[in-house]
């Protein structure tokens, strides 16, 4: 009796396991092995297809990035800076523009990645030494307005391309930040940065700063969408959300509980649609905007290293045995964001009527600027979703509407001399 329910149990336990790692591989798509040369810590697409790699090669030592152009499928050897370094952090606005930060060093590009050139030393004054410390992030709104994180709490911000910047350390309102992992600038002279300690944010590009959220935690990333929307991420698995470029913090949901693992990124691909990723092997995935989240194992044993989304809803993991997955949920909409657009659309949205939150798709033939704003049936601008420069493509984006009561909707789109407007029902 006792080896008849042993064999029940194994069996109970295979099939459940094996459905586990089928589901698994219906999310997540193994695209690429980095060869073991290298480490990489930093990954950054500006499209579905053109993607670079950030880390240090591996005997001998040095800084390295690497190029793909299919999306992930294959990578070649971009730069490699011979010096006693490595990349943290590359971010890229376009397809040509892109920074990467790293030990001591910052570098730019101005056509993508053919040429990577060093950003001087000299132009970097803080009060507590010369030159880069332990450069941790590097973020850009747009070719002009940049920032640079790192040890020792300091932070850097230009608004002329990297010619020239403002140093400063991060200690706003006598409530001490130590070692700033992340910042990001957003709009409108808009930054937000996160280290031990909380979160703190500028709304005067990075002239004056003040604490938004103070906490003895870890906060190593913060993941911001269109409109403001973001979310903060400690080490020990908690999650707070923004709906005001940081001002103030909603608390969303405390993944760990065990105080053994931890958290190692996070990224949100729209007002939805986010994850986290951990040192276990795990992913964790929202659909509603961070409060419940979902957990399932793509790498077993092996810890993931960092997730990043692009446009046109393509999102990439790593883990730390060079292995690169590509989500797969998005197949079904998959061939709409193939084939470049002919003319300017705005789509209905779906579903018609929403509960909650509603998907718009939207084509733009030439790059334009795109702003797209949601209106009450009074004419009252209520949201704008999108507010920034697109290059030619199809786009989808999600309008959360959990905090608006229910009845008739307007969303409008104006790209260039394009205008048009569509109506929605929200029923709650």
């Amino acid at each position: 009796m006792k080896k008849l329910l042993l064999i029940l149990m194994l069996t109970i336990y295979f099939v459940f396991f094996t459905q586990r790692i089928e589901a698994q591989n219906e999310l997540w798509d193994r695209i690429f092995v980095f060869p073991e040369n290298y480490r990489i810590y930093t990954l950054s697409f500006s499209d579905s297809l053109n993607g670079w790699a950030g880390g240090e090669t591996i005997g001998p030592v040095g800084g390295v990035i690497l190029n793909t152009k299919d999306g992930g499928q294959t990578w070649s050897e971009q730069f490699v800076y011979p010096e006693y370094s490595w990349f943290n952090n590359i971010d890229f606005v376009d397809s040509l523009n892109g920074w990467a930060a790293g030990l001591h060093c910052l570098f730019k590009t101005s056509n993508g990645g053919k040429e990577w050139i060093r950003v001087a030393d000299s132009l970097f004054d803080f009060d507590i030494y010369m030159g880069l410390s332990d450069l941790q992030s590097v973020s850009f709104a747009d070719t002009a307005f940049g920032i640079i994180t790192g040890t020792e709490s300091t932070i850097a911000i230009t608004l002329d391309g990297g010619n020239t910047w403002n140093c400063a350390t991060i200690n706003p309102e006598n409530v001490f930040i130590d070692t700033v992992y992340y910042g990001v600038v957003l709009s409108a002279g808009k930054a937000c940065v996160t280290g031990r300690g909380g979160v703190a944010v500028s709304a005067d590009s990075g002239k004056t700063w003040h604490i938004t959220h103070n906490e003895d935690r870890s906060y190593i990333k913060c993941s911001f969408i269109e409109n403001g929307y973001g979310w903060v991420l400690s080490r020990d698995g908690q999650i707070q959300k923004t709906r005001d470029y940081g001002e103030s913090w909603i608390f969303c949901k405390q993944i760990f509980e065990d105080g053994v693992d931890y958290a190692v990124d996070i990224s949100f691909l729209d007002s939805l649609t986010g994850w986290v990723i951990a040192n276990n092997g795990e992913i964790w995935e929202t659909n509603d905007g961070g409060y419940n989240w979902l957990s399932s194992t793509i790498s077993q044993d092996t810890a993931l290293a960092v997730i990043t989304s692009a446009t046109n809803n393509a999102t990439f993991v790593l883990n730390k045995a060079n292995s690169l997955y590509k989500y797969k949920r998005f197949s079904a909409i998959t061939e709409f964001f193939k084939k470049l657009p002919d003319c300017y659309k705005l789509c209905h949205n779906y579903p018609n009527p929403f509960n909650s939150s509603t998907n718009i798709k939207y084509s733009i033939p030439t790059k334009s600027p795109v702003k797209i704003q949601v209106i009450d049936v009074n004419g009252n601008l209520l949201e704008t979703l999108v507010d920034r420069s697109h290059e030619p493509g199809n786009y989808q984006i999600t309008w959360d509407a959990s905090r608006f009561s229910s009845g008739i909707y307007f969303y409008r789109i104006q790209a260039g001399d394009f205008i048009e407007a569509r109506k929605c029902l929200l029923i709650k």
